[in-house]
C-alpha cells in the first residue's frame, strides 16, 4: 500500500509539473510572438498589441507593411457637388497612379524586391462639400475613415478581408483622389494606433488633390509615389519646419535625389535611397546614424 501511495503521490506530482510547463511554454510563447519573433521579421495571421517605444516599432505595422510581394491598391474619387470628377479625368488620374506604382516596382528590383500592385477601385464617386484640403486641421485626421464608410466599408476587418477576397493580396493601402485644390498627406500607422494593437488591419491611406494649393501645380506621378512610401514607413526629407534645415540639408547632401526629398519633376530623375529602402522593407542594411535625419513630427 505504501509503494502505490508513492505511485499516486509521484503521478500527482507530474501532473502538476506538467500544467505548470504548459503555462510557462504558453506564456513565453505569447511573449515571444510580440517581441524576438518579431525581430527576425516573421508575420502573423492575427493581430497582436505591442508596445511602441521607438521609430523602429512602426516598422511592419498596418495594413501597408513593407514593400514587398503582393499589395492592393484600393484607389477612390471624391468630388464635390460643384466640381465633379469626369470620366476622362478620373482615367488620367488612374494612368499617373500606374506610372507611380511602375516607377515603385522598378525601384524595388535595385534593391532585389519584387513588388506586384493588384488595383481596385470603386466606379461611383463620392460627392462631399466638407473635403479637408489642409493635413494639420483636425477634421483631416478622421476623413480617410469616413470616405471608407461612405463607400460602405463599415469596419477595418470587413474592408481587409473583402481586398483579400477580391485580390487575394494580404497588405493593401487606400488612395483618396479628392477633386479640389489641398495639400497632399498620408495617414500612416502613428505610435498611439500600433499602442493600441491597431495590427494588420488598419487601413493606411493618402489623400491626393487634383491641384496642390501650394504650388497651384496639378498631381504628378512622384507626388503620388512619394504619398504611397510614407505608408510603408517613408520619412521626409524636405525641412518640415523651421528649425529643421540642418536635418533636410544633411538629407540633400547624401541623398539628392530621393523622392522624398523632392517630389515634383521628372520621376526618371529621382530615386529610393537606401535609408528608405530599409524603413520600406525593401532593404535590411540598417545605420546607426539613420535616426538622426529622423523628421521631428515622427
Amino acid at each position: 500500500m505504501p509503494q502505490i501511495s508513492i505511485i499516486l503521490s509521484m503521478y500527482s506530482l507530474r501532473k502538476h509539473l506538467l500544467w505548470v510547463f504548459a503555462f510557462v511554454s504558453l506564456t513565453f510563447t505569447m511573449k515571444a510572438q510580440t517581441s524576438w519573433l518579431e525581430t527576425l521579421g516573421i508575420d502573423f495571421d492575427f493581430d497582436v498589441p505591442k508596445p511602441v517605444v521607438t521609430y523602429k516599432d512602426l516598422i511592419g505595422v498596418g495594413s501597408a507593411r513593407h514593400m514587398s510581394g503582393n499589395i492592393c491598391v484600393l484607389y477612390l474619387f471624391v468630388g464635390t457637388e460643384t466640381s465633379q470628377w469626369s470620366q476622362d479625368e478620373i482615367e488620367a488620374t488612374a494612368q499617373k497612379l500606374y506610372a507611380a506604382e511602375d516607377w515603385l516596382k522598378a525601384e524595388a528590383l535595385r534593391y532585389g524586391k519584387k513588388v506586384e500592385f493588384h488595383n481596385y477601385s470603386i466606379k461611383r464617386q463620392l460627392t462631399d462639400n466638407n473635403i479637408p484640403s489642409d493635413p494639420f486641421k483636425p477634421d483631416a485626421v478622421n476623413y480617410p475613415k469616413t470616405v471608407l464608410r461612405r463607400f460602405g466599408y463599415n469596419s477595418n476587418r470587413e474592408l481587409h478581408n473583402i481586398l483579400l477576397r477580391k485580390t487575394n493580396c494580404q497588405q493593401f493601402l487606400v488612395l483618396i483622389f479628392p477633386r479640389i485644390a489641398g495639400r497632399c498627406y498620408a495617414s500612416a500607422v502613428n505610435r498611439n494606433m500600433a499602442r493600441n494593437g491597431s495590427g494588420r488591419t488598419l487601413p493606411e491611406c493618402c489623400m491626393l488633390y487634383q491641384i496642390s494649393n501650394d504650388t497651384g501645380r496639378e498631381l504628378q506621378v512622384g507626388r503620388i509615389a512619394h504619398e504611397m512610401l510614407h505608408l510603408f514607413g517613408a520619412w521626409d526629407f524636405y525641412a518640415v519646419n523651421a528649425d529643421d534645415k540642418e536635418r533636410s540639408d544633411r538629407a540633400a547632401e547624401l541623398y539628392p535625389t530621393s523622392i522624398m526629398l523632392r517630389s515634383y519633376g521628372d520621376i526618371a530623375q529621382r530615386s529610393i535611397d537606401p535609408l528608405t529602402a530599409w524603413l520600406t522593407g525593401l532593404s535590411r542594411k540598417e545605420q546607426e546614424w539613420y535616426k538622426e535625419l529622423m523628421p521631428p513630427q515622427q
